[in-house]
């Protein structure tokens, strides 16, 4: 039998033995003809052929015939393979230690044999994904190492290109300096040829594979995204977005482009994203904010009507690009899009139709990622904020035209969304269709109501007045219309709308909590909004006088509200109602400006109301209690997730009680005003005479606090007089000093109990936090317990399966030493025999010796006895 036949058949387990039948075959095409095929069999001699992998190694490096080369990396390629045992990992320990080999490796890259340029790649970029630490300073130390892997990439025939962005993309993990050389070698405008060429041949897995070493290279990386600016590569980036005549007529739902697209939104995501700080986000924003750039972006995001996923990541992308940038926000906002299939073509802004989505489209994730578009450009933008809250006024062409969605202002759409809660008509039916699916699915019977929509327009008025007090003012006192028969205003259409909605069998909470978050950021920080609040008549809302100046007749709205404090089950709508009774109370008396925009009528119905918000928190609900009810909006889910800044973008209109009402920003201005409010109870501490003072009432205040105080408090006005005389006694005022006095340790501690209650449930929630961390910690190592029980269940199925083959095999050996052992004893009877024989053969040989002996001394007598007669006869004759 061969030595190939010796190496394929069955084996007992010795390593010795296979190391010497390898090392006898002196051919090395034998050697790796043995070793290829021995591979294919069990794992246990694989394990044997891995011990002389150092002979398959020296092979590279010494060996000039290059199929030689190819086979030697075509095996080490198969040992170095993921396999169910572990030799595979044992082998790419020994090949990544041996330094001169990876040299070797990497230098043969720079040969234009294909397959030893395919092999050397695969193994080269199998190694650096388990050892990747290890070896990237060597191929760093190689000369030309990093250029000859990027070279690579410019091979035209597509195996190897494409094995070679694989090599790329291992090479250049971890390592932010590898990175920048990497980058420096021109590798981004070859990833963008690449992207451009394959996109036409319809290959989206190169094309992701391009994209994945450009999110690395660029990902966390200041050099690598300046080269790239500097490079003109932005603008090549952004021309991937261009679409085409032929993206017209075919589907970029799928395929190619679809991910292309996809990808290039994640990079100039990467470029604008709230992790870039400073000068490199402004610059990266800077060219990306061009309006050719802008453009290709927004059609993506408005005009065309693509998959979901790329209008929503072009939302974002957007939203980025704008964020905090007042050059792009301009440039943003002058953009106009012509819808052709109108009839004016008119062109609309691009914040028109951005409002359009955020109130019209079907998709909840599309609406969301429209809105952060527009908060991105309202972010850090008065302008833009004056300017839309300027709108909110309707014209009488408006008017005229109350359907017609084409001619609707900024402002109208939100009011209309807002207090009406409708949808309105439209004359574009191809682009914006999805205003009839809309309408479709509303209730017919209760005027088109959409709450949804109402919840985002608040959403969006929420950031037109935050922390903008022009933005404030001027929405407080422009007309909602420019008729004169009809003169209202948003303040209070807005309380009017709350009030009916709450007082309906099954209120919308979406509604409720958007019109009340509206309220707490419009009265938070502006004198003028607070007392147009508190002068509100809601008894008769069509009075024929001015509807900015009513006058509360006991004090219909304060009641409602404190119905809603005590009443109302919703923690959000407690909560809510009473920070904005707070907000209230926050009114800065000691500004002697604030009075040059209130009438001398406003400031006395002021301080009266100023006076009964204080009166009933104090009283009728509690100081503590209404801190409590302020403080329950903390507890709940929808606030913990948005203080941790976690909040879902799913929302399921369905489960009202899951809805995200909140974000992070609001949980800030929470803690801002109940902070304030707080402050605001426990420097005052002040009995009503003291508040009374503190106010400096006018002339006329005694009447008007009368006219607005509760009847019980006009009880006192029927004290007998002898009970009065005695509050002048110094024994009267001492008791009552030391009553005060009580009251405010009693206070005190209340407060102090309500702090520790506060600092108790933070405690609890904190404790909650970390229980459900541990749970799931507790989930996750069981799973892993699992596999990792699994993973041992089938090792030792695999061991105790090798083992039987072992054992079977050692029977084999075993029966072979034994009839070995006895053709042994037979071949020994038959050596003792044939030894026997020998001894008998060697006596007769010695007895023939003694006659041939014998013989010949015969011979020679008569041989002389011969001569002797033949000298006679010669004599005689």
């Amino acid at each position: 039998m061969n030595l190939l036949g010796k190496l394929i058949a069955p084996l007992p387990d010795d390593e010795k033995y296979i190391e010497e039948l390898i090392n006898k075959i002196e051919k090395k095409k034998d050697l790796l003809h043995t070793t290829s095929e021995l591979i294919k069999f069990s794992s246990k001699k694989q394990k044997l052929v891995s011990n002389s992998i150092n002979h398959i190694v020296s092979l590279i490096s010494d060996e000039e015939d290059q199929k030689i080369i190819t086979n030697a990396l075509e095996i080490l390629n198969n040992l170095t393979q993921k396999k169910k045992d572990d030799v595979w990992k044992l082998n790419i320990e020994k090949l990544t230690k041996n330094e001169s080999f990876l040299q070797e490796l990497v230098s043969i890259l720079k040969t234009s044999n294909y397959e030893i340029r395919y092999f050397a790649i695969k193994l080269l970029t199998n190694l650096l994904h388990f050892q990747r630490i290890r070896i990237q300073p060597i191929i760093l130390s190689t000369g030309n190492g990093i250029s000859n892997i990027i070279q690579l990439l410019t091979d035209k025939r597509e195996a190897i290109r494409n094995e070679s962005l694989l090599l790329v993309t291992e090479f250049i993990k971890d390592n932010l300096e590898i990175q920048k050389i990497v980058a420096f070698e021109e590798i981004f405008p070859i990833l963008i040829s690449i992207i451009q060429q394959e996109e036409k041949a319809d290959d989206a897995v190169v094309i992701q594979d391009c994209f994945n070493a450009m999110t690395t290279l660029l990902s966390d990386n200041i050099s690598n995204q300046n080269y790239f600016r500097e490079t003109a590569c932005v603008q090549k980036l952004v021309s991937l977005l261009n679409l085409t005549n032929e993206d017209y007529s075919s589907n970029i739902e799928i395929g190619a482009r679809k991910v292309t697209i996809i990808n290039t939104l994640k990079i100039i995501g990467i470029l604008v994203s709230g992790s870039q700080v400073g000068p490199n986000l402004k610059a990266n924003q800077d060219i990306l904010g061009k309006k050719d750039n802008l453009m290709s972006i927004i059609y993506l995001a408005v005009v065309l009507q693509i998959a979901l996923e790329i209008r929503v990541m072009a939302f974002h992308v957007l939203g980025d690009i704008i964020a905090n940038h007042p050059e792009n926000q301009k440039t943003f906002s002058e953009i106009k899009i012509t819808e052709e299939s109108t009839e004016s073509q008119t062109a609309k802004t691009i914040i028109w139709h951005i409002l359009i989505i955020i109130l019209y489209s079907p998709d909840i994730e599309e609406k969301i990622a429209a809105v952060y578009a527009f908060q991105c450009y309202l972010s850090e933008n008065a302008n833009a904020q004056i300017s839309i809250s300027s709108s909110i006024t309707i014209t009488p062409d408006e008017l005229d035209k109350e359907s017609d969605l084409d001619s609707a202002s900024i402002g109208k759409l939100l009011i209309d969304s807002l207090i009406h809660h409708s949808i309105l008509d439209s004359s574009n039916k191809e682009n914006i269709n999805i205003i009839e699916n809309n309408k479709e699915n509303a209730n017919d019977g209760d005027n088109n109501l959409d709450p949804l929509s109402s919840w985002f327009a608040s959403v969006i008025f929420c950031q037109i007045l935050k922390d903008n007090h022009d933005s404030k003012v001027i929405a407080l006192k422009a007309p909602l219309s420019t008729r004169n028969d009809s003169i209202q205003y948003l303040l209070p259409k807005l309380v009017d709308s709350l009030i009916q909605e709450s007082n309906k069998e099954t209120p919308k909470k979406l509604i409720q909590i958007g019109i009340i978050k509206i309220l707490c950021i419009w009265l938070f920080n502006c004198n003028e909004a607070i007392a147009k609040f508190l002068s509100l008549d809601l008894v008769n809302p069509s009075k024929k006088t001015d509807p900015q100046l009513m006058t509360v007749k006991e004090g219909e709205m304060l009641t409602f509200f404190v119905s809603m404090i005590l009443s109302n089950s919703n923690i959000h709508i407690q909560a809510l109602f009473s920070l904005l009774l707070g907000i209230c109370l926050l009114f800065d008396f000691n500004n002697q400006n604030n009075y040059s925009v209130i009438s001398e009528q406003e400031k006395s119905l002021l301080q009266s109301q100023f006076v009964r918000i204080d009166n009933i928190i104090r009283t009728r609900i509690g100081v503590d209690v209404f801190i409590q009810k302020i403080n329950m909006l903390k507890k709940s889910p929808q606030f913990i997730e948005a203080e941790l800044d976690k909040s879902t973008l799913e929302i399921d209109v369905g489960n009202v009680d899951k809805f995200p009402f909140y974000d992070n920003e609001f949980t800030i201005f929470y803690k801002t005003c109940l902070n304030q409010i707080k402050s605001q109870f426990q420097n005052s501490k002040k009995s009503k005479k003291d508040f009374q003072f503190h106010l400096a009432p006018s002339k006329n205040n005694h009447q008007l606090i009368n006219e607005q105080i509760s009847p019980n408090d006009q009880i006192q006005e029927n004290i007998p007089s002898k009970i009065i005389d005695l509050e002048s006694t110094e024994e009267f005022q001492k008791i009552k000093k030391e009553i005060e006095e009580k009251n405010s340790q009693i206070q005190n501690l209340k407060q102090n109990l309500i702090e520790k209650d506060i600092q108790i449930q933070n405690l609890t929630q904190q404790s909650q936090k970390e229980t459900e961390f541990l749970q799931e910690k507790l989930k996750e190592q069981e799973k892993e317990f699992e596999l990792a029980k699994n993973e041992i269940s089938i090792a030792m199925n695999f061991k105790k399966k090798e083992k039987e083959e072992i054992e079977e095999e050692f029977l084999k050996v075993k029966n072979e030493l034994e009839q070995f052992k006895k053709d042994h004893n037979e071949l020994l009877i038959l050596y003792s025999e044939m030894d026997q024989e020998n001894q008998d053969l060697k006596a007769e040989n010695n007895n023939l010796k003694e006659q041939t002996s014998s013989l010949e001394a015969r011979v020679k007598s008569l041989q002389v006895q011969l001569s002797t007669f033949n000298e006679f006869n010669l004599k005689k004759f």
